[in-house]
């Protein structure tokens, strides 16, 4: 190995403390977080609009105002709801990492707020994703009118070829009136003549009742095919309605998945905020010193009436003053260590006994503001 991919591995292993691994992970996860509180208020929205809606147009406007206005409160609403939620896992979160990991009465009060908050966002998602994900109803209207469509036209075509039998046989039970009328009127000496005529109504009677079977037939083949569509029809809804269960169970999943990300996103970040506090607590007397010394600085500059040049009060007066309007444990430490301090960072410079001001106010305040990059370059030395 090279001294150059040495240098990209050893920079690369020093990064893998808690920051460095968890870093990404940390910003990804709130980002996506939000994304997470978009799902949850799409998905509430249908359970949601259609209520706003319907009280909208019965009570006070109709039409596209109506449909605008109610999309438009529902979406507040919720997105107020998902805000509200993101702070109150937050504060939870906050309390119980900070109080290590202990259930104190505030995390116990957040916890209590959280969970009927996060309960009612499950509800809402989860009714307005099964609000837009189940279509069976509207897939089974369709297929019902399909099917009663079907069936009417099947109908329609053997009531046509029924009524051509109808008809036939119509036309034969006239015929055989007429036959026994002028059988009626016919002599019965005229035998021959009789029997000729019985003859032509009984072929009529044979003719009607080959008719009628057909007739029957044609019913019985209609009510079988009528039962294969209504039997389709039943097979379709019961498809429908397993695709409409899967269908609803993914998003369940889905909404599932998006609140229990808002709650791990937002978790993760407190628990990355608290892990990073204490692993870098040791900059914190720093910061005390530096606010100590900010205040300092604005009392000797008096608030910016001082400038370059002025003289610098002495340091005896100076701790005089820090003990008695201070609670500073040590206030000679803290003096000498500031004037020490500003003189390094070539805020005061001293001629003979006497210290003055070297830079303006602005730049005093600037430079000690930008005194943390110094003190952690020292630290990381050591």
């Amino acid at each position: 190995m090279n001294i150059q991919k040495y240098e990209q591995l050893r920079k690369k292993v020093i990064k893998k403390d808690f920051e460095g691994r968890y870093k990404g992970l940390d910003k990804w996860l709130f980002i996506f977080s939000f994304l997470g509180n978009i799902g949850s208020i799409f998905f509430a929205t249908f359970l949601l609009y259609p209520a706003l809606l319907k009280t909208m147009t019965t009570n006070f406007v109709g039409g596209i105002w109506g449909t605008i206005i109610s999309w438009a409160v529902s979406i507040t609403v919720l997105a107020v709801f998902e805000l509200i939620k993101r702070y109150l896992v937050r504060n939870f979160a906050h309390e119980y990492y900070y109080s290590k990991r202990k259930i104190n009465t505030q995390a116990a009060g957040w916890i209590t707020i959280a969970t009927i908050i996060i309960g009612l966002s499950f509800y809402f998602s989860i009714s307005g994703s099964n609000n837009l994900a189940s279509t069976k109803e509207k897939k089974n209207d369709i297929v019902e009118n399909i099917t009663t469509n079907e069936i009417d036209s099947l109908k329609s075509i053997f009531d046509s070829k029924i009524f051509v039998y109808e008809q036939d046989n119509e036309v034969l039970r006239k015929i055989n009136n007429d036959i026994r009328k002028t059988l009626a009127e016919t002599p019965t000496n005229y035998r021959t003549v009789r029997k000729e005529y019985q003859t032509n109504i009984d072929k009529n009677i044979t003719e009607i009742d080959k008719n009628i079977t057909e007739i029957e037939k044609f019913q019985t083949d209609f009510e079988t095919e009528k039962l294969k569509l209504e039997q389709n029809l039943e097979e379709s809804k019961s498809e429908n309605d397993s695709e409409d269960k899967k269908i609803v169970f993914l998003y369940y999943i889905i909404v599932i998945a998006e609140e229990l990300l808002i709650i791990f996103a937002l978790g993760f970040r407190e628990r990355f905020e608290a892990k990073i506090y204490l692993l870098n607590q040791r900059f914190e007397k720093f910061y005390v010193r530096k606010d100590r010394y900010l205040s300092l600085l604005k009392f000797l500059y008096n608030n910016g009436k001082s400038t370059i040049g002025d003289k610098v009060i002495g340091a005896g007066r100076i701790k005089e003053i820090v003990s008695d309007k201070s609670a500073v444990v040590n206030p000679n430490k803290l003096v000498e260590g500031f004037l020490h301090d500003m003189e390094r960072l070539g805020i005061f410079t001293t001629q003979g006994k006497r210290r003055y001001i070297s830079v303006s106010y602005n730049e005093a305040i600037e430079i000690l503001e930008n005194y943390d990059d110094i003190y952690q370059i020292i630290e990381n030395m050591k």
